[in-house]
């Protein structure tokens, strides 16, 4: 063999050795496929933010959820669901601009990231904010659940 093909079948093997050159997913799902899937989580707990429906937000944190506000208060998952629950921070429209997905690693954990324009009702007072967040996933037991959220208020330019 000369040169010009050795070195190529070099790079291919070596690449297969490498995590970063590996296709993402999992048991021969595309890694598309596996954005996909992240992008219908977050539909889905968004969806259920505008509801308030508790029961189907749930299922979509997980027990370690970092839930940080645009105003810099953190809560975990119980507290979070306690303020949707109460409606001391009521959600009454969310619109995601911009929005971009990647996998990390072996491609259990996902990253979102985008800007959104957000109408709340928090403390009685009627809200427009527009944000830029990171929501991060992990694939635990073949669902996506949503393990961080990082919101920073932009100014009125956005």
């Amino acid at each position: 063999m000369n040169r010009r093909v050795l070195v190529p079948l070099a790079l291919i093997g070596l690449c297969s050795l490498v995590p970063a050159c590996r296709p993402r997913g999992h048991a021969g799902v595309t890694a598309s496929t596996e954005l996909e899937r992240v992008r219908r989580a977050q539909r889905e707990r968004l969806d259920a933010l505008l509801r308030r429906d508790v029961a189907a937000l749930g299922p979509v944190l997980d027990d370690s959820l970092t839930y940080v506000h645009s105003n810099g208060e953190m809560e975990n998952k119980a507290q979070f669901l306690e303020t949707i629950r109460t409606g001391r921070i009521a959600y009454d429209s969310i619109v995601p601009t911009d929005v971009r997905a990647r996998l990390l690693g072996d491609g259990s954990v996902a990253v979102v990231g985008g800007r959104a324009v957000l109408r709340v009702t928090a403390a009685g007072q009627r809200v427009a904010l527009v944000v830029r967040f990171t929501d991060v996933y992990e694939r635990r037991g073949g669902a996506w659940r949503e393990v961080a959220w990082q919101s920073t208020r932009l100014g009125a330019g956005g």
